[in-house]
């Protein structure tokens, strides 16, 4: 991850210091890569040209080698060109209207299986935000790889209120290795997922 994520960048933390790298092109890099939460602290939301022209070169520097070396604070983008790893499926529509972005704080719901893992062959639940008297769900931001590959994606295509039916492929959840001793290696996983709203 470490390696495709600094090939990511057009600079080095020392080129973009230097003259050839415009203060426009600085600004209007972090503002197509960054999360929300770290161009608003920054300042940096509005208008590419007028955010240049008020900034000065040594924060905008800062701010960009701050994105090169902190994963967490760049947005994740799903290749097309790469087959998803999970299906979707919706069993409620939402709003079509509140889509989550990368970075947003989302209310979610959830109950996870194991395809087939019981003993009888159904699905064996291993996790839920419902404790059978009451639904807590969990709140986190979204596509900051806070939560499971397959989770961080799907939300992005979800709107308030819709509930969707998630398999997703051990490459887009916990891998080779699982998640001793709940998640066995290799597992494919089934949730049901209920976006609840943004915060």
């Amino acid at each position: 991850f470490s390696a495709a994520y600094r090939m990511s960048f057009p600079w080095t933390a020392e080129e973009a210091g230097g003259e050839a790298v415009s203060k426009f092109d600085l600004v209007k890099f972090m503002q197509e890569n960054a999360i929300p939460d770290f161009l608003a602290v920054n300042g940096l939301v509005g208008n590419p040209r007028e955010v240049a022209k008020k900034a000065k070169r040594g924060p905008l520097v800062t701010w960009y080698t701050e994105l090169l070396n902190s994963p967490s604070l760049v947005i994740q983008k799903v290749d097309p060109n790469v087959p998803k790893k999970w299906t979707k499926s919706v069993t409620k529509k939402g709003d079509k209207v509140n889509f989550p972005k990368p970075g947003t704080k989302v209310k979610v719901s959830y109950t996870g299986w194991l395809p087939g893992a019981a003993p009888d062959g159904t699905d064996l639940q291993f996790d839920s935000s419902n404790n059978g008297k009451k639904d807590v769900p969990i709140v986190f931001n979204a596509g900051k790889g806070n939560v499971i590959q397959g989770w961080d994606e799907a939300l992005m295509e979800m709107s308030v209120g819709e509930t969707a039916i998630l398999t997703i492929e051990p490459e887009a959840a916990y891998g080779a290795k699982g998640k001793p001793p709940v998640i066995p290696e290799n597992a494919t996983l089934k949730f049901e997922l209920t976006l609840v709203g943004l915060l």
